[in-house]
């Protein structure tokens, strides 16, 4: 029981679009190594892709349990809070990113954009663009 060979065939089932089989896959390799921040992020954002973003949400809050001083966790769970709505919430967890990582020009620039007025129709397109640029 191998827990990167579940997490490497989850994300080719996900890449499939099988989402289902992969969900399966992630589950099998969290069970064996629960506490592993790369695959709490691959899961999270499958799930996201699935539609079941309060499962999202979860993943990646562990994953900021796991490893609460790598500020792209934070940045992930801001980014994924931010896309479900969630506009003060995700100011809030971008603004512990950047606390960990001061140097963070997409971060401070996210946080200002959510705290103009009027920050709701921007919120999702700030982290989606972010999330293109950087590949995630």
């Amino acid at each position: 029981r191998n827990d990167k060979a579940y997490s490497n065939y989850a994300n080719m089932l996900g890449s499939e679009g099988r989402m289902d089989e992969a969900i399966v896959a992630f589950r099998n390799a969290l069970s064996i190594a629960p506490n592993n921040p790369t695959t709490l992020k691959n899961y999270g954002t499958l799930l996201y892709r699935a539609h079941r973003k309060d499962e999202a949400i979860a993943a990646f809050q562990r994953a900021t349990e796991v490893e609460p001083r790598n500020p792209a966790h934070f940045i992930d769970l801001g980014k994924i809070i931010g896309m479900s709505g969630q506009y003060d919430r995700a100011r809030q967890i971008f603004q512990h990113a950047l606390k960990l990582d001061p140097s963070n020009k997409w971060v401070a620039q996210t946080i200002k954009q959510l705290s103009e007025p009027g920050a709701v129709g921007g919120g999702p397109q700030v982290a989606s663009s972010h999330t293109q640029r950087s590949g995630r």
